[in-house]
């Protein structure tokens, strides 16, 4: 995966319309991680960033995988910030790898608690005032061994 620090991604005045808070983020378009804003990225980000790149270039839209990478991207980004449930969908599922991540390092299971806790409570800003997963709930969805399949 190619990094770009303190460069934006191509997409970033849409990013701007639909993520207030932008300037604490790293984004992934395709394989590239662009970081604008020269966020520090440990091990467990990147891993979440990769699964974001993964996610993006393996896109089905409308259940069609679309022959042109590019558009694939483009067509997950758009859909990505427009859909509050699609966009948790993806948090989750990339949340967990960067938990996995973690894991392999944080022998203490209060510390592992504390940190899914800390990640469940970052998902849930994507969630807002939807309510779509609870606190609770995203802490076991990141936390669980089977890869969560939050269908939208």
């Amino acid at each position: 995966m190619k990094i770009r620090i303190q460069e934006p991604p191509p997409n970033m005045n849409e990013i701007m319309k639909y993520l207030p808070d932008w300037k604490q983020r790293v984004f992934t378009y395709g394989p590239v991680l662009y970081n604008p804003n020269g966020l520090q990225i440990d091990a467990g980000t990147a891993r979440h960033e990769e699964h974001h790149s993964w996610q993006q270039t393996t896109y089905k839209a409308h259940g069609i995988l679309t022959i042109i990478p590019k558009l694939r991207v483009k067509e997950w980004w758009d859909r990505y910030l427009k859909s509050w449930a699609f966009r948790l969908s993806q948090e989750i599922s990339a949340y967990q790898v960067q938990y996995r991540e973690y894991a392999k390092v944080i022998i203490n299971p209060k510390e592992r608690e504390r940190v899914a806790k800390s990640l469940a409570q970052r998902l849930c800003v994507f969630d807002m005032d939807r309510k779509l997963i609870s606190l609770k709930d995203a802490t076991n969805a990141i936390i669980s061994e089977k890869d969560y399949n939050f269908r939208v």
